[in-house]
């Protein structure tokens, strides 16, 4: 806790700078008691007797993400009792990222009854705030009593999602997990999407081109200037139609979120349609790709098309061809990659 505090600063440094620490910004939050043992242990630190870095727990490791939430020696007891005897050596040695999202994106059922993913993240959570509480409120630390009151928190949550009001008076919300789907072999697939900037309209669009298996193969971003949101996802199908076809791709899956451009490109437009040059080119490339799919998607199975068109706004006017991933939606792929399944209220 108290390395996040003082992450990236020297013994004795007091600056106010990003990721530096104040006693008086957190004081509000704090009683009398836990002010004086946070200030001791600053001193401490200060002077070369402590190590903000080490886990306070087992006192022997370095408090990492991992070391927090998964591997200490006193976490790992939670994990075990959860796992009914010892936790599988694959759960231990997975990166911590990936072991997030597999757990996450599992659709496996506990012995209890309830869903792994759901008993996953409420202990995480409590994980981390247990060990806050050894910290600010001197509280013992308790594997069994975390694991009960895990349970306890997922039957609160389950009585009152399964007992409790609907959210609007009129129509309750219903709830659907959407995941990316993947192609099936031998397709290839694009996921496009197109963004516009208010007030002045600039309008850009992006694309995807992804394997069965999930690999990225190829990206595309376009500024386009000053447009309407129906051009700007237009254009994503009409960029990816192209690149299509100079690759030479036989069988093409082509997924928008947006329901307008998808019936446009399926079913075409009249002639006196303002859209109507930029359809018939789109539909005139689909005809020349052996298999086609079109499809529509929500925006919760498009975030890696939707980061794209984003990034398009920063780059010049046209088309650019990526070859890798840009940085800012590795996640997206990541979890794609997976099919992690993200909420969608209707």
């Amino acid at each position: 806790m108290v390395r996040l505090l003082v992450s990236g600063q020297t013994a004795g440094s007091n600056q106010g700078e990003c990721g530096s620490w104040h006693l008086n910004r957190i004081t509000p939050w704090l009683s009398g008691d836990q002010i004086s043992e946070f200030s001791a242990h600053m001193a401490g630190w200060e002077r070369g007797l402590v190590d903000p870095a080490l886990c306070p727990l087992c006192l022997t490791h370095v408090e990492t993400d991992a070391h927090c939430i998964r591997d200490c020696p006193h976490v790992s007891g939670i994990w075990n009792m959860l796992f009914g005897g010892q936790m599988p050596a694959s759960q231990r040695s997975t990166p911590i990222s990936m072991w997030l999202f597999n757990n996450i994106a599992s659709a496996d059922v506990h012995n209890s009854g309830f869903r792994w993913n759901l008993i996953f993240g409420v202990t995480c959570w409590l994980v981390w705030k247990s060990r806050n509480e050894i910290f600010f409120q001197n509280a013992p630390w308790d594997c069994s009593n975390i694991v009960h009151r895990v349970l306890h928190a997922i039957r609160k949550f389950t009585t009152i999602h399964n007992n409790g009001p609907a959210i609007s008076v009129h129509k309750k919300c219903s709830t659907k997990h959407i995941s990316w789907s993947p192609p099936e072999h031998g397709w290839v697939k694009w996921n496009l999407d197109g963004s516009v900037l208010a007030p002045d309209a600039r309008a850009s669009s992006g694309c995807v081109l992804r394997d069965s298996m999930g690999r990225w193969l190829t990206g595309i971003v376009r500024n386009i200037g000053h447009s309407s949101i129906t051009f700007a996802e237009l254009w994503a199908f009409k960029d990816a139609s192209y690149v299509s076809l100079l690759r030479g791709d036989a069988a093409v899956w082509f997924e928008s979120d947006s329901i307008t451009a998808v019936n446009f490109v399926k079913h075409g437009v009249p002639p006196n349609h303002p859209c109507f040059g930029l359809v018939s080119a789109i539909r005139k490339d689909l005809s020349k790709i052996q298999s086609v799919i079109v499809s529509h998607t929500f925006r919760e199975g498009n975030f890696v098309a939707d980061g794209l068109a984003d990034i398009g706004h920063s780059c010049p006017l046209g088309l650019h061809v990526l070859s890798d991933p840009p940085s800012s939606i590795s996640n997206f792929l990541l979890a794609d990659s997976v099919c992690f399944p993200r909420p969608y209220f209707a």
